[in-house]
Parts: C-alpha cells; sequence; structure tokens
C-alpha cells in the first residue's frame, strides 16, 4: 500500500503513538466496585466436588465437611461416574464418562461430613456417586440495570461495565442477548422477569443458568448497586447483595441545562442490546427482499453477502451469497426496490484487482435463492432515502487511474434494464473530489427546496443550495473512516504524494441517514474519535466510535444526542422502523481488534438502540 507521509514524519507519527500508549497502557492500581460484584457472585457459588457416603430414606450423607465452602441450603448436581474414557492413540487417561442424576439440597453440614436431602432425580442415587457445584460454568445473563428517580447515570455504560466485570471471570459466561429488545417485544417491565413462567420464555430464546438484577440507588450519600442472583430453573433468589462505588459517578449522564426544542422533538434513544460476530463488516443495508413486508438485513464482509433477520433481540442467518476472496473485495452495499417489482435488490459494490466489477442481486420469486441479474458494472453505488424513506439510486465512475471520476448520476430502471439517469451537478461547487459516499439530498427545513449535505474532505459538514451557496457549515469534525479506497490506482514503489497531481486512496464516508420526528428533521452521521485528537491530523488511527444525532434547520447544526463511544470504528449502521410508527430501532455496527493493538484479528459487534 502506498505511504501517505514522508518518511520523517511518519516516523515522528509512530513515535509519538508509541510514547501515548506507554502512558495509556498502565494497569488500574486496584479492582473497580464492578470486579468486586463479580467476584462476590462467584464465591456464592464455589467449585466443589465431593462423593455420596451412603442413602438411607432419602438422607444422602456426602464426605464434604465443616472448613470448606460449603452451607446448609446449597444445592449439588449428583453424577453417576462410568467406564474410563482412553486416549485411542497415547492410551492417557483422560477423564470418566459422566450421568446426571439430580439434584439434592444440603439440610445440614458437620464436623467430617454433610447431611442433604434429595430434591429431584432421574434413578436412585447410589454410594459412590459424585456430587459438584451446580454452576461450576455459569452462564448470567444480564438484566437492564435500572435506577432510582434522583440519579441520572448511563446505565448503558453501567450495564457494559457490569459484562465486563463478569467476563473476566473464568467460570462466568455471558450470552451476547438482548433483553430489552425482548422485552419490549414481550411487553414486559422488569419486575417481571421474576416471574418463573417469564423466566422459561426467555430461557427457550437463550439458554442461561442465572438472570442478574441490578438497581443503582443513594445510600447515606454513597452511589450502591443492589443486585440480585436469580436461578432459572425455578426463579430462586440464590444471592441478594450491594457493594459501594467510587467510580460510579464517571458513568453520570452529562446535565443538559437547557433543552433545546430539537432536542425535545428527539424523544428517547435508549441501548438495548448487542450481538458479536467473527467477520470483519464492511457495510450493510435493510429492505424486503422476498415481498413479505418484513425488513431483511444484508450485511457484507470482503467477499460474501449475509442475509438477517432481527428476530426477538437477535440476528439470525438465513442465507449466504459468496464469491472467491482472493479477486473480490466487497465496498460497499445497498438496498432498495429500484426496479418496482415489491422486491428490493441487492446493489453490491465490488473491486476485482484495480477496477470494479459491481453486480446486482435479486431474490428469485417463491424461493429462498438469489440471482444476479446484472454483472460487470464498472460501477459505485450508493441509496439514499428521503425523510420519508424513499429511496434514489446514485452511482458513479472510477476516473482514469485514480479512484473516482468527476461526476455523479442517478441510476433509475427502464425498458427492464438500469441505466444511467440525469448529472445532480453538485460538484461543480464544492471545491473538491467528489464521491458519491457521505452525501445526500434533502429539504432540511420544510421549504419545499432540496438542500445538499455533504460530509466534506476536512469532516465538516456542509449543507448548500442547489446554486452553490454555502448555508451551513458544522464546527464539530465527524467521519474519520479509516477505511480508503483505491480503485484504479497503480502500486509503485514510491509516490510523492505531497504533489497534487498525483492520485491518490480516498477515504471513505459513511452514510448520512436523515429521519424526521415530529416536526423537527434529523440526521445521524457517523462520528469516528481518532487516535491523539485533532493533533494527527494527517494519520488517522480510530480509538472509539459513535453515532451522532444532528437537528438541521435554518439555524445550523445541532448535535442532540450522542450514542456511548464503542471500542474500533463504525462501520456501518441503519435506521429501521418498527410496528409502533412512534418507535424505530437504530442498528450501530463497530469493528475492532478481538485481543491486543497490534494484533490482526478483529471483529465485528452490532449495536441496537430502541428510539421512541
Amino acid at each position: 500500500m502506498p505511504n501517505f507521509l514522508p518518511h520523517s514524519r511518519t516516523s515522528n507519527i509512530f513515535f509519538s503513538i508509541l510514547l501515548l500508549m506507554s502512558v495509556w497502557a498502565s494497569p488500574l492500581s486496584a479492582a473497580t466496585g464492578f470486579d468486586r460484584m463479580a467476584e462476590q457472585i462467584e464465591a456464592q457459588f464455589p467449585d466443589i466436588q465431593g462423593i455420596v457416603l451412603s442413602v438411607e430414606n432419602g438422607e444422602v450423607l456426602i464426605d464434604l465437611k465443616k472448613g470448606q465452602p460449603i452451607h446448609s441450603g446449597d444445592r449439588l448436581k449428583v453424577i453417576r461416574y462410568g467406564e474410563q474414557i482412553v486416549h485411542p492413540v497415547t492410551g492417557e487417561v483422560i477423564g470418566r464418562k459422566e450421568t446426571d442424576i439430580g439434584l439434592i439440597e444440603v439440610t445440614e453440614v458437620r464436623t467430617n461430613y454433610s447431611v442433604a436431602r434429595t430434591l429431584n432425580t432421574n434413578e436412585p442415587i447410589q454410594n459412590g456417586d459424585g456430587v459438584e457445584s451446580r454452576f461450576r460454568k455459569m452462564v448470567i445473563l444480564s438484566a437492564p440495570v435500572l435506577q432510582a428517580e434522583d440519579l441520572s447515570l448511563d446505565t448503558q455504560a453501567v450495564g457494559l461495565a457490569i459484562e465486563r466485570s463478569l467476563k473476566k471471570r473464568p467460570r462466568m459466561e455471558v450470552p451476547a442477548f438482548g433483553v430489552q429488545a425482548w422485552m419490549l417485544d414481550q411487553g414486559l417491565q422488569a419486575a417481571d422477569l421474576m416471574n418463573p413462567q417469564v423466566l422459561a420464555r426467555l430461557n427457550k430464546e437463550i439458554t442461561f443458568d442465572l438472570l442478574l438484577l441490578s438497581r443503582v440507588e443513594t445510600v447515606q450519600g454513597q452511589t450502591v448497586l443492589r443486585y440480585r442472583v436469580v436461578a432459572v430453573e425455578d426463579g430462586a433468589v440464590l444471592q441478594e447483595a450491594r457493594v459501594v462505588f467510587d467510580e460510579m459517578t464517571a458513568l453520570a449522564t452529562p446535565e443538559s441545562g437547557t433543552q433545546s426544542q430539537a432536542a425535545k422533538e428527539l424523544g428517547l434513544v435508549k441501548f438495548i442490546g448487542k450481538q458479536d460476530f467473527d467477520f470483519v463488516l464492511a457495510d450493510m443495508d435493510v429492505g424486503d427482499l422476498d415481498g413479505d413486508g418484513e425488513p431483511e438485513f444484508v450485511f457484507i464482509d470482503r467477499n460474501r453477502v449475509m442475509i438477517y433477520r432481527f428476530v426477538k433481540g437477535q440476528y439470525e442467518k438465513i442465507g449466504t451469497i459468496r464469491v472467491s476472496a482472493e479477486f473480490n473485495r466487497f465496498l460497499t452495499v445497498d438496498v432498495a426496490d429500484i426496479n418496482g417489482n415489491g422486491r428490493a435488490e441487492i446493489f453490491v459494490t465490488n473491486q476485482v484487482g484495480q477496477q470494479l466489477e459491481s453486480f446486482i442481486l435479486e431474490q428469485v420469486p417463491g424461493q429462498t435463492r438469489f440471482e444476479k441479474i446484472a454483472t460487470g458494472l464498472n460501477r459505485y453505488f450508493r441509496v439514499i432515502r428521503s425523510y420519508k424513506g424513499v429511496p434514489r439510486l446514485l452511482t458513479q465512475r472510477p476516473g482514469v487511474e485514480e479512484p473516482f471520476g468527476s461526476e455523479v448520476h442517478t441510476m433509475v430502471y427502464r425498458n427492464n434494464t438500469y441505466k444511467e439517469g440525469a448529472k445532480l451537478g453538485f460538484e461543480r461547487f464544492l471545491n473538491q473530489q467528489t464521491t458519491l459516499y457521505g452525501v445526500t439530498l434533502e429539504d432540511t427545513n420544510f421549504d419545499k427546496s432540496i438542500e445538499i449535505i455533504v460530509l466534506d474532505n476536512n469532516y465538516n459538514l456542509r449543507v448548500y443550495s442547489t446554486d452553490g451557496k454555502l448555508l451551513v457549515k458544522s464546527e464539530d469534525y465527524y467521519g474519520h473512516d479509516p477505511r480508503q479506497i483505491e480503485v484504479g490506482l497503480k502500486d509503485q514503489p514510491y509516490v510523492d504524494f505531497t504533489d497534487p497531481y498525483v492520485p491518490r486512496p480516498v477515504r471513505y464516508k459513511g452514510r448520512l441517514v436523515p429521519v424526521q420526528k415530529r416536526n423537527q428533521r434529523f440526521l445521524l452521521v457517523p462520528k469516528n474519535h481518532r487516535f491523539g485528537g485533532n493533533w494527527l491530523s494527517e494519520l488517522v488511527v480510530i480509538n472509539s466510535s459513535s453515532l451522532a444525532f444532528i437537528a438541521v434547520n435554518k439555524e445550523g447544526l445541532e448535535t442532540v444526542f450522542e450514542t456511548n463511544k464503542q471500542k474500533g470504528y463504525l462501520a456501518a449502521f441503519q435506521v429501521v422502523g418498527t410496528k409502533d410508527s412512534r418507535r424505530q430501532q437504530v442498528h450501530v455496527a463497530t469493528v475492532a481488534d478481538k485481543g491486543g493493538l497490534f494484533r490482526d484479528e478483529k471483529m465485528t459487534t452490532l449495536f441496537v438502540y430502541d428510539w421512541k
């Protein structure tokens, strides 16, 4: 890949990054309150094992005794040990076959043994059977965090901190499941989660052992997290405790002062869940692919088109279209019904070598498979939508030995084929290289005139009239996507990018999504936060990202809400309608390293927000 900076400047910046890393990487000297809570929960369910000594009249004696982590009321699993398991090559004994017999409950702990009673068993307990903790490996589902009315905390951040601390414990597993989304879908309140029937329904959706309920409140001037651990099998409260926090104030929601009218019109944006994926997402879009009135999610990575549905807080895969990873590199995906047959097409911008060979997919009527209805297209695609959701397909050709040509056109479907439509013409007054990415066209202030909204090359948002008059320019910076488009560029041993006439890679710019809520129009814009801040102006190294909700009007641009910063860069996002016309869901995808800063393995996380 070509070098963007002269060697001396690159070296200085890299040295500065290493210096910052040496400062920022210092570990915390003490465990957080969240870590203490996780330790308390783990200690409540010690990993213990014993043997049945005798069984008589339903009374079971076991060899666990005083001084061991065993208490009256503890429930233990009974296991029947079978024949040894021998490795067929080495001959090494690697374990024994085990059969679950049932549960017993300790009634008395004595000096040399303990007494237990039988709860439920599949067959009679025998002398020599094993006993062990029910939760040697605990799958804990964390419910949405509640807070007292006198507090103003970011409960989403509290919930994520709780999950991180639980995951640190080797015996604990926290499944990725949107509990809040499931509760909204079921019409449930937090108190309903204590109902055994509700727990049983939830356990059908996601398998888990324990449910963690937590609430933040103030006690004698101190911030306290009260929590309750509930067994999914019977709704029994297994632990109830509280932890005093020093760091909780760092999670407080900033005071907003006098709220603007735009902020009031925004409504409530609330985190409801997340899900991890082991691929690197390149882009995503949403549309009704089969004409049934329900939206499907289309994800792409380097060489796969993956179709998902979002059901009860989880993304469920329903299909994959794969091409060769050796020659293809998918750049973007867009979904819209441009040909007007009631089934949305999938437009994939695909790089093959130094050119584009994009294609269009459509689902075969009455079948689950997809077919290519157009291939080998030397074009970029981008679907932009109006506030009313009406799609418009934009297209642009690559330039000569550079990623983009000078003109952006609409693309229309006429006489059973996709054709290049009218030239948009806004590139004449932008004074920068124009791409179809980071652009939308919309009437922002209800005056029935179209404005052009563009993310410029300095990462400012600009609003233009159609005659080229600059109406608004943002003071804040947005975008800063680290990905580059290199279509058409030839590999050369050395390129002087200080020469303004030398073609160079172009930074990708994410979607600008217009949404109308009541009497206010908003623009949703990705915001990647750079490593080291603005002083590293020529190097885009993303530390974290968020999604900005911006009110656009004649007075200017006002950021009225921003999601919490998440690790990695914001790869894509979409706003999806629900059956409740007052409510939408915002799906935000980030890509981050799985481990340390220099590891190549990356993962994608989808965060889901309810916007009411």
